[in-house]
């Protein structure tokens, strides 16, 4: 390594302070979150349209949406252009309190094809921006590259008691994104490391489950391990289990140090990662204070012990943090040039919805069957279309299709079809097109999931008040404060809550944790809707399977949605 290029150390510190001493004792920069700290959605060196599907598929995945990356994508694509009418220079890149506002004064299928996209975006947004308070009010904020690496300097990043935990994967993630994405645009190729990262705590970042929410199972620090060293680029993470590290970044760490582990799915993965002769990995469960098994590439295989000297840990709160320069944001109330733009925009969304015939373009002219339908359709909301067609009388299977598929070019409706049991189930619902041509509105709000996820879930809903309940609500929240359930049901004085899986079930046992979270809530039972019923199986086991459910298992129950429609409407 050059020594006119000294490496510049990236340390993201998540605990309180435990690297607080370094900035003074080495001249580093020490910067904390709470304290004028402020990163933007900006980065330098990479085209603007290849950061925005950069940026858009790690907001989403780290929140987990999937349909939203479209709307969050266009979004930021329509501001950069409004921020900037006449572009010189740097960019003013939007912040997730500006994205927020705009997408509550815009219609919700102004930047979406449907507006269950939005509404899942929406709430996501509203979250982080109330709990980051001033991190990401930024129209340009800190850049790693200009304001650390360019100038040789080091810097420790104070983050502790940042929640939820998806909002500081995100911090972290764009912060490595501005570093490793620029370098492999420029083509930033070296032979030596120039930046060093380090992440304490690092457990949720480089999780299997956690990857899994990115489009190629991969996300940047997985990026960072395996392609970052041909850029200069080193991370070094910190986690204190094995159980749930992703493979691709531990067969890409060059260098493991595995310290003393009890749990034996833990030991289990160390002695396959470093490689140790049958029941080698039992030697963790006897390394002393200070030691550890080490790994590395390089001419010896094998592992062997090492003595780590003991540092102790800055028990000192630091006084001053540094700063570093950016662009305050503004809401969208301050900027009116950008609401200009918007109400503009919403005007030539507003136009009613048009079909080209001969190079014309026309209102469209429904027949007497289409409209009957689309105004059972805003009558009896979330009915199968089977249902809906049922009440028009006689029609046939051929006739239905060709009522559904020009109600949906003409962009009245939106539709959706799924296997329920032995028969396929069609669903059908109105866009916003299609409620200001019967000029009508809906009696229900929003919810998040797409089409089947919101009838499942008012289906359910509707069977708990037939049946005879005191309350139902769809996306009713947990008593104990975590998260919301898709249904929550009340009798009297005890509750009962639903869940709707569709699609994801990577979130069942977190849901199913925060429904039972607190013992001394009257929860009588969970009950899991399915579409199919061999995919109760799986996820029973995948329940029972946490410790912490395993005692609620005769509290879980599984229903199938035939089960419901048969109910519901026998």
């Amino acid at each position: 390594m050059s020594l006119s290029r000294p490496i510049s150390v990236i340390v993201f510190d998540r605990k309180a302070n435990d690297y607080a001493d370094l900035p003074a004792r080495l001249g580093w920069r020490h910067y904390c979150i709470y304290n004028l700290f402020r990163l933007g959605l900006d980065a330098d060196g990479i085209p603007t349209d290849v950061w925005i599907n950069l940026l858009a598929t790690i907001f989403c995945a780290r929140a987990g949406l999937k349909a939203a990356w479209v709307t969050f994508a266009n979004v930021v694509r329509w501001l950069v252009t409004a921020l900037n009418p006449d572009a010189s220079g740097f960019l003013l890149w939007p912040d997730l309190q500006l994205i927020l506002d705009v997408l509550k004064a815009a219609p919700d299928t102004l930047f979406s094809s449907k507006r269950d996209y939005t509404a899942s975006l929406l709430q996501q947004l509203e979250g982080i921006t109330r709990a980051s308070g001033e991190l990401f009010r930024a129209f340009r904020g800190f850049q790693a590259e200009r304001d650390i690496i360019a100038p040789g300097q080091s810097v420790v990043i104070s983050m502790p008691n940042m929640f939820p935990s998806w909002a500081r994967q995100f911090f972290v993630d764009i912060i490595l994104a501005q570093i490793l994405y620029s370098r492999m645009h420029r083509s930033h190729r070296v032979d030596s490391t120039e930046v060093l990262v380090v992440i304490e705590e690092a457990d949720p970042d480089i999780s299997s489950e956690a990857e899994q929410m990115f489009p190629d199972r991969m996300c940047p620090i997985s990026e960072a391990f395996k392609k970052g060293r041909e850029f200069g680029i080193s991370v070094c993470v910190s986690i204190s289990s094995l159980r749930s590290a992703s493979r691709l970044v531990l067969s890409n760490a060059t260098d493991h140090f595995m310290f003393r582990m009890t749990d034996s799915q833990s030991v289990y993965e160390a002695g396959r990662t470093l490689m140790l002769p049958p029941k080698g990995e039992l030697r963790l469960n006897s390394v002393q204070p200070g030691e550890c098994l080490v790994r590395q590439i390089g001419p010896w295989p094998h592992a062997t012990v090492a003595k780590v000297d003991y540092m102790p840990p800055c028990r000192q709160r630091p006084q001053e943090y540094d700063t570093h320069p950016y662009v305050p944001s503004k809401r969208l109330r301050e900027l009116p040039h950008v609401q200009e733009a918007l109400a503009q925009k919403i005007a030539e969304s507003r136009k009613p919805a048009l079909i080209r015939t001969h190079g014309r373009t026309v209102t469209p002219q429904l027949t007497s069957n289409e409209r009957a339908l689309l105004g059972h359709m805003t009558l009896h909301e979330y009915e199968p279309v089977r249902l809906l067609f049922r009440r028009m009388g006689e029609i046939s299977p051929s006739t239905q299709k060709k009522i559904l598929n020009r109600l949906a070019r003409a962009g009245l409706i939106e539709t959706a079809q799924t296997r329920a049991g032995k028969s396929v189930l069609r669903l059908a619902y109105p866009t916003k097109d299609g409620w200001e041509y019967v000029k009508a509105r809906s009696k229900f709000r929003p919810l998040r999931g797409g089409l089947v996820h919101t009838h499942v879930c008012r289906w359910k809903q509707a069977l708990d008040i037939k049946r005879g309940c005191d309350e139902s609500r769809c996306e009713f929240p947990y008593p104990n404060g975590h998260g919301s359930s898709d249904v929550g049901t009340r009798i009297g004085d005890t509750l009962y809550f639903t869940e709707v899986v569709i699609e994801c079930t990577k979130n069942l046992r977190q849901h199913a944790r925060d429904c039972f979270a607190d013992t001394a809530l009257n929860v009588q039972t969970l009950t899991i809707v399915t579409l199919l019923k061999s995919q109760q199986d799986k996820l029973h086991r995948q329940l029972i399977s946490d410790p912490e459910l395993v005692r609620f298992a005769d509290r879980i129950v599984f229903v199938t949605v035939d089960q419901i429609l048969k109910e519901l409407w026998p």
